[in-house]
């Protein structure tokens, strides 16, 4: 018996033994993988990671959001506090607001301090260059082959260069890749997972998406918890923190339903066009945001249930541990229904769901050793065209009427389809002061030039007005409502419109009728500047363009 029990103890040592080493063989096989592939190949892929978004965010200043960002910003900067009210438009003047992104303001009003419009571009290209820096690091964490990575950079990239522009939902996409890796970190470091705290509060005060961060922690942290080195109390403790921060900022518990109230409005999301369907913003399923974006979220969905078949009916329980991914296909998921509702999602659902298809796929066909240092190679093609076209044309953003690419292009300063000189000319030149009845996408050029000085009519913080004075606003410009647009005119000095935008004839018209009163003093393409004779300094009266009477 003792004997027996002698050789059973030995056989059973060298079974655990025999397992340990061939584990230990595995890991190695394993390792010397991931050791060739993260040589040159690696390098190269972290290469076009930082080049190919930079490239996509060098173009000239546009987006009508920034303007009031940095006016914004200026604002918190000259009063040293955070404003609860709406001290800039004419309709909102002295009406509560949520000011959520008020830190991203500060941050972009410094950097044009320091550094003008060049400044804004550099701090573009950076914040879109570490886009890339955090989805390499979510591959690498992932062990995802290099080949891999390059075949999907294409679509990727087309689908996110759209929302590569200077505005504080570019800092939290970054935040949203920051979590998701320290989340992955955390599991082989607990100590990364601390940093989660600062980054929530971070967040919190960036932009209002910082509830998505909350819920990945939470879900992480709390419910698939599995694979984590630390105790449950632990990650509790942390996830409890992470939540407490989003606290500090100026607003309080209010920021946790102001994004709801945002996102769900049924006017703005109808007037919008980042905020509408796919299916019903206008020309966009033509853009390459929209047939790249598609293609990565059938190719998710492919890979997912080929994944599920696969798995025998273990899918829930093979997620949920080694690459612990079940959370990320959720949040995926999730992403993609957003994206269906709203344009403006699919970046973040293309951010997801590439790392997700790419590890399911590599789960289920993973790339042998000889074709990880060979095929990067030949997949290296398809990023090298994607350079090669953003440098020489820019991003393809859409097709226009004539069924042709438009092309946003490369280069420094402002846009010059902004109305930056016909504002700056009324301010500067002519010293108009007052309110200007505008375009909403003028109203932030017009606070930021004037410094508030001038006041629009309608601007681009949408929380400001209710849904009825923008559809009322909207109506008047359009002619649809002559009382109100009366109002407006008695009160502006100043009229800034889009002679190119649905039914603006008829104000047209009548301002051109009302020469007594109105000096034209701006013609362009995209915008047209008329101000009130008597609101013009005497002494610059004589340079107006004359009356007809």
């Amino acid at each position: 018996m003792i004997g027996t029990r002698y050789f059973t103890t030995q056989n059973m040592k060298t079974a655990i033994m025999g397992v340990h080493k061939s584990a230990k063989g595995h890991a190695d096989r394993q390792d010397a993988i991931h050791e060739h592939d993260t040589a040159l190949p690696q390098w190269v892929s972290l290469f076009l990671a930082l080049l190919i978004p930079s490239l996509i965010a060098f173009h000239p200043l546009g987006n009508n959001d920034l303007p009031m960002h940095l006016a914004v910003g200026d604002w918190i900067l000259e009063n040293e506090s955070v404003p609860t009210i709406d001290p800039f438009s004419a309709n909102g003047h002295g009406e509560s607001w949520v000011a959520h992104e008020w830190l991203a303001a500060v941050i972009f009003k410094q950097t044009e301090l320091l550094g003008d419009a060049t400044g804004l571009i550099l701090i573009t290209m950076i914040f879109s260059a570490t886009l890339g820096v955090l989805l390499e690091l979510i591959y690498r964490s992932l062990q995802i082959p290099v080949f891999y990575r390059l075949l999907l950079a294409i679509p990727l990239w087309l689908t996110v260069g759209r929302r590569l522009m200077l505005r504080p939902h570019l800092l939290a996409l970054n935040c949203v890749l920051l979590v998701w890796y320290l989340t992955r970190r955390g599991r082989q470091n607990p100590m990364w997972l601390w940093l989660l705290i600062p980054v929530m509060c971070l967040w919190s005060n960036l932009h209002g998406s910082f509830l998505l961060g909350l819920a990945y922690i939470i879900g992480d942290l709390c419910l698939f918890h599995r694979g984590h080195l630390v105790s449950r109390k632990r990650l509790s403790v942390i996830a409890a923190t992470s939540c407490l921060v989003t606290l500090i900022n100026p607003h309080g518990w209010v920021l946790y339903t102001f994004p709801f109230k945002l996102a769900l409005d049924p006017t703005f999301t109808s007037q919008v066009v980042e905020w509408m369907s796919p299916l019903k913003a206008p020309m966009f399923l033509q853009s390459a945001t929209a047939i790249s974006g598609i293609f990565l979220a059938l190719f998710f969905i492919t890979t997912l249930l080929i994944s599920i078949r696969k798995s025998k009916g273990h899918f829930f329980a093979k997620m949920n541990s080694g690459h612990a991914l079940f959370l990320p296909i959720l949040a995926t998921v999730i992403a993609l229904i957003l994206a269906s509702q709203q344009i403006r999602h699919f970046a973040l659902a293309a951010l997801l769901a590439t790392p997700v298809s790419l590890a399911l796929l590599n789960e289920t066909y993973p790339l042998k050793a000889t074709l990880r240092l060979r095929g990067w190679k030949w997949a290296l093609i398809g990023p090298l065209l994607l350079v090669l076209m953003l440098s020489m044309k820019g991003y393809p953003a859409h097709r226009n009427d004539q069924n042709e690419w438009m092309w946003r292009s490369s280069g420094t300063g402002w846009s010059a389809l902004t109305p930056l000189e016909p504002i700056s000319a009324l301010f500067d030149s002519w010293q108009v002061k007052g309110v200007v009845l505008c375009e909403y996408e003028f109203g932030g050029f017009i606070s930021y030039i004037s410094r508030g000085e001038c006041q629009p009519t309608m601007d681009s913080r949408n929380t400001v007005y209710t849904p009825g004075s923008f559809l009322d606003h909207e109506k008047a410009l359009r002619g649809d409502s002559p009382a109100t647009l009366n109002r407006l005119l008695q009160i502006s000095n100043a009229v800034l419109i889009n002679p190119n935008k649905d039914r603006r004839n008829s104000l047209i018209q009548i301002l051109n009728e009302d020469n007594d009163k109105w000096a034209l003093i701006s013609v362009g393409t995209s915008a047209q500047l008329w101000v009130r004779r008597n609101a013009v300094p005497e002494r610059f009266r004589s340079s107006l363009p004359p009356t007809r009477g």
